[in-house]
């Protein structure tokens, strides 16, 4: 296995050793770890606790922020500043309320942003809404408040959301239309001057606590929805359920199951789409131990979706919940495993996978945050889009308990091409083929190890980071 080897460097970290990244497109790279929280964060904000990044704005949930009243819940805006991401604004319901648990969930895709409140009550008990923020120069202002036309107690309207052009799916995990928690998800289109309700979704082999719509992702014409206590295999073992677009209807095209499902995988627990791939995230697998963990990719062949790989974690034992959350975009997918124990119990990890353009994902990475402490959840969340990947930690306790922080994982230096180089460069340990890469980077830490470095550190970190 080729792994992306991580070293840390003046406080710098290092990646090496793969083709294309797609971080800048470049085989070398320096990126930071960047943590931040919110700036009047406190005890049991759970701030992290649904993240999203969208260009150079990323959206942060904290769905036990106090602000309107007990449980309410607050989102924050964060703009990237040449590498370091600054808090910009912090989003509220205009009718928020105790118990709306705003931020719950939230999307981002150009000047608009949704956050969810699944637990609004309207006229019944946490029934559930969902609130459009849309930018104006840099300013983000509530626009609408979406809500289920047919919306009853226990929906959990907003539980997820996610946005595509001129849609939007929110799920409703707890809507009872093919019985108990059946599960529902509802589409909005963008008429030009509103969102209006136009479809809603069920699966049509829907029963009770299926909870269809725990998760929804839509790109384009297509969209995938998670029924993780579907017992199609066996108990709770989950779904998902692809729709696509035709001619302004979403109709149901085909049903997603794990080749190998078993009880209490809760298939469908995540998801994310990218291009031709899907990746369904089953945090209750017990390949590696109970409830370790995977997550299982699928392709279009040109006429349906298929299994291409399943993945798990190389070091996966049991509750680390790999595959709690997912995020796929072009070559490089991102897994987390909030159970991890590496730096105590439920600390957490992420996991990234590479795709070289062939067939097969590799696992090269695994990050934990240098912060890292038991019960962080570091993982739990996750987005990926362009530069950055930002993973959220929403049992940190830097301002109280379960306050929770963000990080990201980006590019904040790429690297660019020198040009031809005449003379050897001193960190070309390996090969001497005037190109500094991973193999380069083993040799080093050997050379470290064994005492028989012949650069410095700073030697190395300079003619790494051209």
């Amino acid at each position: 296995m080729r792994y992306l080897w991580l070293l840390i460097l003046s406080g710098v970290l290092f990646i090496a050793g793969l083709p294309g990244n797609s971080f800048a497109e470049d085989p070398s790279l320096v990126v930071t770890e960047y943590k931040v929280t919110a700036s009047d964060n406190s005890g049991l904000d759970k701030f992290g606790q649904a993240v999203a990044i969208s260009g150079q704005y990323a959206l942060v949930g904290s769905s036990g922020d106090n602000d309107k009243g007990n449980l309410s819940g607050s989102a924050y805006v964060f703009q990237n500043n040449t590498g370091n991401w600054v808090q910009t604004q912090k989003l509220t319901a205009s009718d928020g309320a105790d118990l709306d648990k705003f931020g719950q969930s939230v999307a981002l895709e150009g000047n608009y942003a949704l956050i969810g409140a699944q637990g609004r009550d309207t006229n019944e008990e946490t029934v559930g809404s969902v609130y459009v923020f849309t930018n104006n120069g840099g300013a983000w202002s509530q626009e609408q408040k979406l809500m289920a036309s047919d919306g009853s107690s226990w929906d959990n309207f907003g539980h997820s959301v996610a946005l595509s052009g001129d849609y939007v799916f929110i799920g409703a995990p707890g809507a009872n239309d093919n019985g108990d928690s059946s599960g529902a998800v509802y589409v909005f289109l963008f008429n030009g001057s509103s969102w209006v309700e136009v479809q809603k979704l069920t699966a049509d082999d829907g029963a009770g606590w299926d909870k269809f719509g725990q998760s929804v992702v839509v790109s384009g014409s297509n969209a995938v929805v998670g029924a993780p206590g579907d017992n199609v295999a066996d108990v709770l073992s989950g779904s998902a359920y692809i729709f696509e677009n035709n001619m302004g209807t979403w109709m149901q095209v085909q049903k997603l199951t794990a080749s190998d499902g078993a009880s209490w995988d809760k298939f469908g627990c995540s998801l994310s789409m990218s291009g031709t791939d899907i990746l369904v995230g089953a945090f209750g697998d017990d390949d590696n131990g109970d409830s370790s963990g995977s997550a299982y990719l699928f392709t279009h062949n040109g006429s349906s979706w298929v299994q291409a790989q399943k993945l798990t974690a190389s070091d996966g034992v049991l509750a680390d919940y790999f595959g709690s959350s997912v995020s796929i975009n072009k070559n490089y997918a991102f897994i987390g495993a909030y159970g991890d124990d590496d730096l105590g119990i439920s600390s957490g990890a992420a996991y990234v996978f590479y795709n070289n353009g062939g067939s097969t994902w590799t696992e090269v990475a695994k990050l934990t945050a240098s912060y890292g402490m038991p019960a962080d959840y570091f993982g739990q969340t996750l987005a990926f889009s362009g530069n950055y990947a930002l993973i959220g930690s929403y049992g940190d306790d830097d301002s109280g308990e379960l306050s929770g922080s963000v990080a990201f994982y980006g590019d904040f230096n790429p690297g660019t091409d020198p040009g031809p180089t005449p003379d050897p460069i001193p960190a070309d340990i390996e090969g001497g083929d005037n190109d500094v890469d991973g193999l380069d980077l083993v040799a080093f830490i050997n050379q470290l190890n064994t005492q028989t470095n012949t650069i410095t550190v700073d030697e190395f970190a300079g003619a790494f980071g051209q």
